[in-house]
């Protein structure tokens, strides 16, 4: 369902979003799985989130600031690329 409403989410950015329309489309349920994780820390890193979670947006945005290896292992897992995404969030991050 994230990855749903990522791919058409006019706030979430065309790069972040093609990162993840690029992905190889996979029949495992695990990768199907870290694709959801991923694609839901994307969408509360820019926030597209429910009313009233606004620190659900700023835990999202630290994940992708100082949690590095998490960030690419999730990513990697996930069988997208994190760089796009990362790169796209970079106003947020600062």
């Amino acid at each position: 369902m994230s990855m749903r409403a990522l791919l058409h989410n006019p706030r979430i950015p065309a790069r972040a979003r093609n990162a993840f329309a690029q992905a190889i489309v996979s029949t495992s349920s695990e990768q199907i799985l870290w694709r959801e994780a991923a694609a839901r820390h994307t969408l509360d890193a820019f926030g597209v989130v429910g009313q009233d979670e606004a620190d659900v947006v700023v835990a999202a945005r630290k994940w992708f600031a100082e949690c590095y290896d998490d960030v690419h292992l999730t990513f990697e897992y996930a069988g997208i690329d994190p760089e796009p995404v990362i790169h796209a969030l970079e106003d947020f991050l600062k």
